[in-house]
């Protein structure tokens, strides 16, 4: 270091104030995910959703959540030891309240794929879905995706639907339309707002819409937590695998799907 002047050199005090100051300074001090005895001890699984989305997640009469997802995080937190609250939220949002330590897992229909399991931790799959394209029934002149090439296209902010949306020539000159409620844009596309929209499930089935041309895509769902979360992910696999061998996992899906 002869080549520095006194000014030049950092003294150890000086050093050690410009280590307190990054720690001190702002998002230094985050809050860590919370561990499996943090979650025990707390006596609560928190569990981001999407409602409503379809069977997987919908509020009930009783204005308490319900649906697939919510049935399997209730058995999941049960596994643990705990039970589920549920944070509410549009889709797009449910990565970043993970990311930053506001719910432990996401529940809500998240289909696995690789560019997720990149930076998130995921669950055996416990739902094989379609991704489809829906009209509305009353729309006698759609009875193929040929037929509305040219229209508007409701989509879910964040979902991949929205990437196959972008992405697929089979709808390329679409205009895509991406929504954070799901209830909306299935009145958009019944009321004729916009002319088709990728769906997975309906709250449902005697909505006045239908099916056509054949599946984008055979997605499989998995519980979602943080690269960290390993223990919490090993209790989650755990008791979906108690769940497919002894037929609640079945049983919940035929409660909502007929």
């Amino acid at each position: 270091m002869a080549w520095l002047t006194k000014r030049q050199v950092l003294q150890p005090a000086a050093i050690f104030g410009l280590i307190l100051l990054h720690l001190l300074a702002p998002g230094a001090l985050a809050d860590s995910s919370r561990t499996l005895k943090d979650i025990r001890d707390s006596g609560r699984l928190i569990v981001g959703v999407d409602i409503p989305y379809g069977v997987m997640e919908f509020y009930g009469k009783d204005g308490k959540p319900a649906g697939i997802d919510i049935d399997i995080a209730k058995a999941i937190a049960a596994g643990i030891g705990v039970t589920a609250q549920y944070q509410a939220m549009p889709f797009d949002n449910l990565f970043g309240a993970l990311n930053d330590n506001k719910v432990d897992v996401v529940v809500s229909a998240v289909t696995i794929t690789r560019e997720r399991q990149k930076t998130l931790l995921f669950s055996a799959p416990y739902l094989s879905a379609s991704t489809v394209i829906a009209v509305a029934k009353t729309n006698k002149a759609v009875n193929s995706i040929a037929d509305i090439k040219n229209g508007k296209l409701g989509v879910l902010k964040g979902t991949l639907g929205e990437t196959l949306a972008n992405k697929s020539e089979l709808l390329n000159g679409m205009t895509v339309n991406a929504y954070t409620d799901n209830d909306r844009r299935i009145e958009d596309l019944v009321s004729g707002k916009i002319d088709a929209a990728v769906v997975h499930f309906l709250v449902k089935t005697n909505l006045p819409i239908k099916i056509i041309g054949q599946p984008l895509r055979q997605n499989f769902y998995g519980i979602v937590a943080g690269k960290q979360s390993e223990a919490l992910m090993s209790e989650v696999d755990k008791t979906l695998r108690a769940m497919k061998r002894d037929g609640r996992l079945m049983a919940i899906k035929k409660r909502y799907i007929k």
